[in-house]
């Protein structure tokens, strides 16, 4: 009994004699289409577990924002984001700094413990997409992905960090 020509030696034919057709696998344009119609946007941070933080530290904060996010308007944008960011106060979490560039937004938090941190930034990027979306006149999500985080554990990282601002 022959093979496909393009099956793997230890192919076996299937069923009624027909031939195996190829390996599978991932294929080019296979799966579920999206919704939007866009592609997928690059991953950035690994879901690998966060360090544990014990309150005592501040944490570097980065957030990817999407491109089509800012805008001719993005003057307009700052106040509203400053007072968002400020006012996100929630019992163990508490925003110190925050920056903004063309496609980051940066802050420096503290933060008791990790479930604390992450309601807070929840909390936070809630804000920040009814804002940023009601200024704008668009919807959906503004963050393309997770956050990522850094713990300040020397004053020599809270100065480095702040100087991204």
């Amino acid at each position: 009994m022959a093979t496909h020509p393009t099956a793997p030696p230890s192919a076996k034919p299937h069923g009624n004699d027909k031939p195996i057709s190829g390996w599978g696998g991932a294929r080019k344009g296979a799966g579920r289409p999206r919704k939007d119609g866009t592609k997928p946007l690059k991953p950035g941070v690994p879901h690998l577990p966060r360090p544990s933080l014990t309150g005592q530290l501040p944490v570097h904060v980065t957030w990817r924002l999407r491109p089509e996010v800012w805008s001719e308007r993005t003057a307009e944008l700052f106040d509203v984001l400053k007072e968002i960011m400020y006012a996100a106060e929630r019992p163990g979490f508490h925003v110190m700094h925050c920056g903004f560039k063309r496609d980051y937004i940066h802050l420096i938090v503290e933060a008791e413990d990790r479930p604390s941190l992450s309601r807070g930034l929840q909390g936070v990027g809630v804000r920040l997409a009814r804002a940023i979306n009601f200024l704008l006149g668009r919807s959906g999500g503004i963050v393309t992905d997770r956050f990522h985080s850094t713990i300040l554990r020397t004053p020599k990282l809270l100065r480095e960090a702040r100087a991204l601002f």
